[in-house]
């Protein structure tokens, strides 16, 4: 039975070293990683932010330590090197079934920012968090900043606290802040927001896919006041396409004693080639907006805006709807670039065109009503009064009418020739 007891007591003795070494070996790993964000060359990639200075004192089983965090664009117009963050952090290694390590930090701007930071929140050191390192390498951490009440020379800024959470694994990103009051009064105006979020879920931050969205839950101002306003971005990737989406919406919008309800409106960018879209990203980048381009850049650019064209994409407006007092109002706009047959794009082969709106007869005067009519541009069909459009290879059609496209088929021609002429001198730019 004493030898059962040695046993165990030795099981249980390398059990505890083995954890309390996984403590020693992740605290240097979380050490070795912030180290090897130093050494990363912001000219190679799109991050304008870079760590700097890292510092930390490991211990056994919790380690403390502070970096710098700058955030520089490298495009920026002014000698001004950017801002410049300190941040300080406790890390806890011993892990535990929960997750690897938890962690608590803070965030102090550094020069001028510090006096600016401290004035609105009360210390330069004021936006705070903690988290934990999953078992699966993600980082979860929470946000916070205090509550704002600033009064100055008759001007008022009030917020009340910011919270949130923002997670990181490996290219993926997601962010969660929301604030619930936010007022601002001054020179005779005011501006009072209830209900501010914003909401970021990034699949792969290098290619900018995801989803996010910002969102007012009730605004006003002296002119008029609005009710649930959200703002949805979304990038998804589909194959070797890209199809984006931008759509400002408000339930209820009021101003100069009118009432709008139900507004929405989507635009979408579909089918964009997603490599084409990329060098031209990485070139814009690069190149500090297009400023000048070598060469060989000039010859990347051109393929890219050249396979852009012949593979097709469509821009258009799928969502357009609204309500007021007098009626309802719904639309679609699209235009499309269809893929090419042949070598060389071509807008009289490729583009086509589509829309429609219908709306009731009582949001227009009838003066405007019978002028529409007259004109072609819309047909009456009861209450409503609907008008379409199509475009294709020269064809122009509004409400089922064929009308004379020749001036725009004579323009698409011109710029086909223009297309052509820039993109054959950029290839030959070498």
């Amino acid at each position: 039975m004493k030898k059962v007891w040695v046993a165990v007591g030795a099981s249980l003795a390398v059990l505890g070293a083995s954890w309390a070494g996984a403590a020693v070996w992740v605290g240097m790993k979380a050490q070795d990683a912030l180290k090897a964000l130093t050494v990363q060359d912001v000219s190679k990639g799109a991050s304008p932010w870079r760590v700097n200075a890292v510092s930390q004192e490991r211990g056994l089983f919790q380690s403390k330590g502070q970096l710098e965090l700058v955030l520089s664009p490298h495009c920026q117009a002014s000698d001004d090197e950017g801002a410049s963050f300190v941040v300080q952090y406790t890390l806890d290694h011993l892990p535990l079934p929960t997750g690897w390590a938890r962690f608590q930090w803070q965030l102090a701007p550094q020069g001028e920012d510090a006096q600016v930071f401290k004035a609105l929140f009360g210390s330069a050191s004021a936006l705070t968090g903690q988290g934990q390192v999953a078992l699966g390498g993600a980082v979860h951490s929470s946000l916070s900043l205090p509550a704002v009440a600033l009064r100055r020379s008759g001007e008022v800024l009030e917020m009340s606290p910011t919270t949130g959470r923002v997670m990181l694994d490996g290219q993926k990103l997601a962010l969660e802040t929301q604030i619930e009051r936010l007022v601002v009064r001054g020179k005779g105006d005011a501006l009072s927001i209830q209900g501010l979020a914003m909401d970021l879920a990034i699949d792969d931050w290098r290619k900018g896919t995801g989803s996010g969205s910002f969102k007012v839950k009730q605004a006003s101002n002296p002119l008029g006041s609005l009710e649930g306003m959200e703002l949805t971005v979304e990038v998804r990737e589909k194959g070797d396409r890209l199809n984006m989406s931008l759509t400002p919406s408000v339930r209820k919008l009021e101003a100069s004693g009118q009432s709008l309800t139900d507004l929405r409106m989507q635009w979408a960018f579909n089918g964009l080639h997603t490599e084409s879209v990329e060098s031209l990203i990485q070139l814009f980048d690069s190149s500090c907006g297009v400023q000048a381009l070598t060469a060989q850049e000039n010859k990347v650019a051109a393929k890219a805006l050249q396979t852009l064209m012949l593979k097709g994409f469509s821009v258009g407006m799928p969502t357009l709807t609204g309500q007021a007092a007098g009626g309802r109002l719904e639309g679609a706009f699209l235009v499309e670039l269809q893929a090419a047959s042949g070598t060389r794009p071509s807008l009289v082969e490729q583009l086509r065109s589509n829309g429609k709106l219908a709306m009731d007869s009582a949001l227009l005067t009838p003066e405007q009503r019978e002028m529409a009519i007259a004109t072609g541009f819309a047909v009456n069909q009861g209450t409503s009064l609907n008008a379409q459009f199509e475009y294709a290879r020269g064809l122009f059609k509004v409400n089922n009418r064929t009308m004379d496209a020749s001036a725009f088929e004579s323009m698409l021609q011109q710029a086909d020739t223009q297309i052509r002429q820039s993109l054959e001198a950029m290839q030959k730019s070498l």
